[in-house]
């Protein structure tokens, strides 16, 4: 199979125009991720950033400047005369690489599954999801807490394979790499925590997978992604997500109410 091969699948553009890119002198490669990385993906193989975009990236970077920002994108080639793209280059920690999934999915469970493409027909499956809030964390595995974060929460624009392949994508990373995520609409406005596990708070009930920090192999993402991978024999293809918990993880895995993050409309923010 040739590389990027997943390219005309995930975002479908004229023939041959995604072997051009590929052949173009100075596009982007795939960087693995550092472990204290703070790190977001674009899946929607555009070429430039948003002003959100932009403004999400370089506050992280501001705000961590001993820590490496990388972005990575499902598209090889970037319009370099766009003033956002440049902004974002000209801060010295940020780095831009290639997602390529051909590498972020080369290890079991979950290659399989992105090689045989199953991800074109995945739909959600919210009854997988509360699954996770039964995992049993061991004694010596670092729980993961919830952390107070501004943040802002876009309305959903449906369930497509670029969200789809977002959520599958910044699993496996931390969950091979270990790392902080962060979403491309989350503006960080204070330092975020390097030394433990966290993850963001949607509501009372609900917990996100817009803002989430893991050392490499964390129980939580292990056990998540295993579901993915035996699912795979059922009628209905699901993903490997952790967006919307219908229950809370278990008590010793999330920390007490005060420790959660509150998400608030684009019109206003919250603070906990």
């Amino acid at each position: 199979m040739g590389e990027g091969t997943w390219l005309p699948h995930l975002c479908p553009r004229p023939p041959g125009y995604w072997n051009t890119h590929l052949e173009t002198p100075g596009r982007l490669t795939w960087q693995p991720l550092r472990q204290d990385a703070i790190f977001f993906l674009q899946t929607s193989c555009t070429a430039t950033f948003t002003a959100r975009e932009a403004c999400a990236v370089e506050s992280a970077a501001r705000h961590h400047p001993r820590r490496p920002i990388q972005v990575l994108l499902t598209t090889p080639t970037l319009n370099a005369a766009h003033p956002l793209l440049q902004v974002v280059k000209g801060v010295g920690n940020i780095h831009l690489s290639w997602l390529d999934l051909d590498q972020v999915f080369s290890a079991a469970p979950l290659e399989e599954w992105h090689r045989a493409r199953q991800w074109l027909s995945a739909a959600p499956d919210h009854s997988k999801l509360n699954h996770i809030h039964n995992t049993s964390i061991p004694a010596n595995q670092q729980h993961p807490k919830a952390l107070p974060i501004q943040a802002t929460l876009l309305p959903s624009s449906g369930y497509n394979k670029a969200v789809m392949m977002s959520d599958a994508a910044r699993l496996e990373l931390l969950r091979r790499y270990g790392g902080t995520y962060l979403d491309l609409d989350t503006i960080t406005l204070a330092p975020l925590p390097s030394t433990y596990a966290y993850v963001a708070r949607l509501s009372d009930r609900l917990i996100s997978n817009g803002v989430m920090s893991f050392p490499p192999g964390h129980v939580l993402l292990q056990a998540r992604i295993s579901l993915r991978a035996t699912s795979t024999s059922t009628a209905r293809t699901t993903s490997p997500r952790l967006h919307y918990l219908r229950h809370p993880i278990r008590r010793h895995a999330v920390t007490s109410k005060s420790f959660l993050a509150t998400f608030s409309s684009p019109s206003s923010t919250a603070r906990t």
